[in-house]
């Protein structure tokens, strides 16, 4: 059985509405989520009020309150503790930006990041949630899930198209996740965002899939030998690292 705290549910719409539009102020909200205004002001004050909304002259914005939020989240996460020596040494090997992302609630989240010295800044952020069939890291952790949870998590997700290579057939997807568990390692041939790509490989630890390391990048770099090969071994090699540091650092 479903339940849901109707009031609940329309002040955690409107903090996602505010972030998601351009300068928003009572009446965009209003009318993007086709609330009455007097509705929407009382919810955008109570937000204010609790230090959650900060209203500068009408236009609203997210308060940093909701950092020290995410903050403590990624505190509570003992893989994002043990990660940056290890992030730090892939980026500096690679040159390229490397990453730790982890699932949450069927979704790819980007945890930590480390910036080699000709990485390419991309939309990808901490804290931001993203299909896992879309990318080499969303992928090497779906390839390590049971079947029926990799299933409901399709079914709850869908398999929508992101670029042109985004894999969006069911078998495909399967069949790649089974490869993938053949070698250890994962790619992205720009499905998730045109033109970049990605490796990655799964941080698993006494059978629990902590999360997953890549190395991203622009695919004029990211081709050949050192796509296929090079990166996937360095990329191979942290996750293995990691398993360690998790396995037995106190």
């Amino acid at each position: 059985m479903k339940y849901e705290v109707k009031a609940g549910t329309k002040l955690f719409t409107i903090i996602e509405t505010v972030q998601r539009l351009d300068e928003p102020t009572l009446s965009k909200i209003a009318a993007d989520l086709d609330f009455p205004k007097s509705t929407t002001h009382n919810y955008l004050k109570t937000l204010e009020e609790n230090g959650y909304l900060i209203d500068h002259d009408g236009v609203y914005q997210l308060s940093l309150k909701f950092l020290d939020h995410g903050v403590h989240a990624k505190r509570k996460l003992r893989i994002a503790r043990k990660v940056p020596p290890v992030l730090d040494q892939l980026s500096a090997d690679t040159n390229e930006a490397a990453w730790l992302m982890v699932e949450e609630r069927g979704y790819c989240v980007g945890v930590e990041k480390a910036l080699g010295e000709r990485a390419v800044q991309t939309s990808g952020r901490i804290g931001r949630h993203t299909r896992l069939h879309y990318h080499a890291p969303g992928k090497a952790i779906l390839s390590k899930f049971p079947q029926d949870r990799v299933d409901d998590i399709l079914n709850q997700q869908g398999l929508p198209q992101k670029t042109e290579n985004t894999i969006t057939d069911y078998d495909e997807l399967m069949s790649e996740l089974e490869t993938i568990r053949e070698h250890g390692v994962a790619f992205d041939v720009g499905e998730a965002i045109s033109g970049i790509r990605s490796v990655a490989a799964p941080v698993v630890c006494e059978g629990v899939v902590e999360g997953a390391v890549a190395v991203v990048g622009p695919k004029n770099r990211l081709k050949g030998e050192r796509f296929r090969q090079e990166i996937a071994d360095l990329v191979s090699g942290a996750a293995n690292e990691l398993e360690l540091r998790l396995l037995y650092d106190d």
